[in-house]
C-alpha cells in the first residue's frame, strides 16, 4: 500500500536517481578500476596468499559478500515492506559503505585479512543500498515511465562514477594511490546526502507483508506465489545468466587490462573515464528506447552486444580491438542494469516493492556467485583469456531465457488482487 498524497515532484526523483550518482563511485573506483588491481598487486602480490592468486582472491571475496546479501536481502525487504522503513536500511547501508570503503586507506599492505574484511562489509553493504534503493521506484513513477526514470538514475550513476574517477587520477598521478579509498568514502556520503534528505518514505506499513523470521523463511512466501507470477520468475532465472556475465566484467575489467593488455594505472582510469561517458549516454539512449518498445526487447539487443563484446575482448591481442570491446560493453552496462530493474518494478504488485526487489536482488547476487566463483575457479586451469570469453555463454543464457517472458501477462499478473 502506498500514499498517494502528496505527488511525486520532479526534484524527488532526481534525488532518488542521485543515490547512483553517489553509490556509482564504490562500484566504479573500487570493485572495477582503481582498487581491485591495487588489491591484486599490492595487498596481495605476485606471489598470491595461501596458494591462490590476487585476482581469485578478488574473486572469491566479491562472492562472499555477494552470499552474505543473499542471506539477508529477503529479510530486509520483508522488513522494510513491512514496516515502511526502507528508507531506514538505505541509509544504514549508505554510511555502512562510505566508512568501511574510506577504511580500506589505513590498512597496512602487509595486513591481508583486516583489508579482505573491510572489502567484503563495504561491498555487502553497497549491495543491500542498491536493493533497497531500487524499491523505491515503482512509488516515484508509473510503469510507463519506470525505464526512462531507471534510466536516468544509471546515466547519473555513470558521472558520479567519472568524478569519482577523475578525483581517483589525481591521486594515482601523485602516487598517492593508497588513498583511493578514502576518497571515494567520503565521495560516497557527500554524494548521498541529497538522497537522505529529499527522498520520501511514501509506503505506509504493510501487515500483511511476510515477517522477517530469518533470510530464508521469508524468501519461501513469494517463491511459493511463482504461479501467480511466471513472467518475474522466468525473469529471475535469466538475470542468473546475464547478470553472472556482468559480474566477471565489473570484477575484472581493470585487472585483465592490466595484465593481458598492458594498460598501465593512468592509462586504465583515462580509460573508463571516457567508458563512463559511453556508459552514461547508452543508459540514457536504451532509457528511451525502453519506454518506447518494452524492456525485454531492450534488454535482447544489449545481451547481443554483450555476446559480441566478450568475445572481441577474449581475443584481442592489441590495443585497438580491446578498446572497441570495452566501449560496447561499456554503452550497454547501464543499459542492461536500468532495464532489468525497471522490468522487476513493472512486475511489482503494489504494496510488495521491498520485498519484489529484494527477490531482484537475490537474483543479481546470486548471480555474482556463480559468475565470480566459476571465474576463481576456472583460473586455477584456465588462463584469463579462456575464463573472459566464458562469459559470452552466461550472457547467452540469459538471453534465451528473456525471449520466454510474456511482458503483458507478467504486468496483468501484477495488478490482479491478491488471492489469500
Amino acid at each position: 500500500m502506498t500514499i498517494e498524497s502528496p505527488p511525486v515532484t520532479r526534484r524527488e526523483q532526481w534525488c532518488w536517481a542521485g543515490f547512483d550518482f553517489a553509490n556509482s563511485s564504490f562500484t566504479t573506483v573500487i570493485t572495477t578500476v582503481v582498487y581491485a588491481a591495487w588489491f591484486e598487486g599490492k595487498i596481495i602480490g605476485a606471489g598470491g596468499y595461501l596458494g591462490i592468486s590476487g585476482d581469485s582472491w578478488w574473486g572469491l571475496l566479491q562472492a562472499l559478500s555477494q552470499v552474505l546479501v543473499l542471506l539477508t536481502a529477503p529479510a530486509i525487504g520483508a522488513a522494510a515492506d513491512r514496516g515502511a522503513r526502507k528508507k531506514v536500511f538505505l541509509t544504514r547501508a549508505w554510511i555502512l559503505c562510505a566508512i568501511t570503503t574510506a577504511s580500506l586507506s589505513f590498512v597496512p599492505l602487509p595486513w591481508i585479512v583486516p583489508a579482505m574484511v573491510l572489502v567484503v562489509l563495504a561491498t555487502m553493504a553497497f549491495s543491500v543500498g542498491e536493493n533497497v534503493v531500487a524499491g523505491f521506484l515503482p512509488e516515484l513513477a508509473p510503469a510507463s515511465q519506470m525505464g526512462r526514470l531507471s534510466a536516468l538514475g544509471w546515466s547519473l550513476g555513470y558521472f558520479g562514477g567519472l568524478f569519482s574517477l577523475v578525483l581517483s587520477l589525481a591521486l594515482v598521478e601523485v602516487d598517492a594511490v593508497a588513498w583511493v579509498p578514502l576518497m571515494c568514502g567520503a565521495f560516497f556520503f557527500l554524494a548521498g546526502l541529497p538522497t537522505y534528505f529529499g527522498l520520501r518514505e511514501r509506503a505506509v506499513p504493510n501487515p500483511d507483508a511476510p515477517r522477517s523470521r530469518g533470510a530464508w523463511r521469508t524468501l519461501v512466501a513469494p517463491f511459493r506465489e511463482r504461479h501467480r507470477y511466471p513472467d518475474l520468475f522466468r525473469f529471475l532465472a535469466a538475470i542468473l545468466g546475464f547478470q553472472a556475465g556482468v559480474s566477471i566484467v565489473i570484477a575484472f575489467a581493470s585487472i585483465y587490462a592490466e595484465r593481458i593488455i598492458g594498460l598501465g594505472k593512468s592509462e586504465i582510469i583515462v580509460l573508463f573515464i571516457a567508458l563512463q561517458l559511453a556508459a552514461a549516454g547508452g543508459a540514457f539512449l536504451f532509457g528511451r528506447l525502453q519506454d518506447r518498445y518494452g524492456s525485454r526487447s531492450t534488454l535482447a539487443w544489449t545481451l547481443v552486444f554483450w555476446i559480441v563484446a566478450a568475445v572481441l575482448c577474449a581475443l584481442s591481442t592489441g590495443r585497438t580491438s580491446f578498446l572497441i570491446a570495452a566501449i560496447l560493453a561499456g554503452a550497454v552496462m547501464g543499459a542492461t542494469q536500468s532495464g532489468s530493474r525497471a522490468l522487476v518494478g513493472v512486475f511489482c504488485p503494489p504494496g510488495r516493492e521491498a520485498e519484489w526487489f529484494g527477490l531482484w536482488g537475490f537474483a543479481t547476487k546470486g548471480a555474482s556467485v556463480i559468475g565470480l566463483l566459476g571465474y576463481s575457479l576456472g583460473r586455477q586451469w584456465f588462463e584469463m583469456r579462456t575464463c573472459i570469453l566464458g562469459t559470452a555463454a552466461f550472457f547467452l543464457i540469459g538471453l534465451v531465457l528473456l525471449l520466454r517472458i510474456d511482458v503483458e501477462r507478467g504486468i496483468a499478473a501484477a495488478r490482479s488482487p491478491t488471492v489469500n
